[in-house]
């Protein structure tokens, strides 16, 4: 009977010495799983942090790019308000011209119209001095007469071209005027939606973080209830 209970202690002692084993090499495969999810983990974060530095590159890229799009518009808006400043410029010019040359031609028939005057004037001594010099100071006078008429007409017809020369060059200004401005609205309305671009890409951004925090944070408390566990 001791032979039969030292038997039995024997195996039992190797039955609990198998159970131990077991137990052991169980213990050993969870540590190996823990691990290997742990470094799950880490490689997850490591992506997703390459990923986020990948996104907020393409992000400064995209907005560098905006930005020289915004500027090169700036200065196409720029260059086209010189050019209109110029052809202004020009077209004050050509006015002025036109003026010039008016009042020039009306200086020139005001002397031959004095010319005229003088040699009639020359011409009614003449005949003065040959008897009929009522009806020549007559005739004279009638001539003078028409061309102070004629002298008023054309004086009056310059005073209207130079009139209508200054409601169109101000009607030309004003026209530059407000296509200046619709650009600026442009350019305005332009920036304003490169800006509301960038804070869409911002909040894109910034859920993206909080996306990438919210899975971090699912992930430890994961691995610390596989740890308790």
């Amino acid at each position: 009977m001791v032979q039969v209970v030292n038997a039995e202690v024997m195996v039992l002692a190797v039955i609990v010495e198998v159970m131990v084993l077991a137990v052991n090499a169980e213990v050993m495969v969870l540590v190996v799983i823990m691990d290997a999810m742990v470094l799950a983990v880490i490689v997850d974060a490591m992506v997703l942090a390459l990923i986020m530095e990948v996104m907020f590159l393409v992000v400064i890229v995209e907005v560098m790019v905006l930005a020289m799009i915004a500027e090169v518009m700036v200065l196409a808006v720029s260059t086209d308000a010189m050019v209109l400043a110029v052809n202004a410029e020009a077209m004050v010019l050509a006015v002025i011209a036109e003026e010039m040359v008016l009042a020039v031609i009306a200086e020139v028939m005001v002397l031959a119209v004095i010319a005229e005057v003088m040699v009639q004037v020359v011409n009614a001594e003449v005949m003065v001095l040959a008897v009929i010099m009522d009806t020549m100071v007559l005739a004279v006078i009638v001539d003078a007469m028409v061309l102070v008429v004629i002298m008023e007409a054309m004086v009056l017809a310059v005073i209207v071209e130079e009139m209508v020369l200054a409601v169109i060059a101000e009607a030309m200004v004003l026209a530059v005027n407000t296509e200046v401005m619709v650009l600026a609205v442009i350019v305005e309305e332009m920036v304003l939606a490169v800006i509301v671009e960038v804070m869409v890409l911002a909040m894109i951004v910034e859920a993206m973080v909080l996306a990438v925090n919210v899975e971090a944070m699912v992930l430890a408390v994961i691995v610390e209830a596989m740890v308790l566990r």
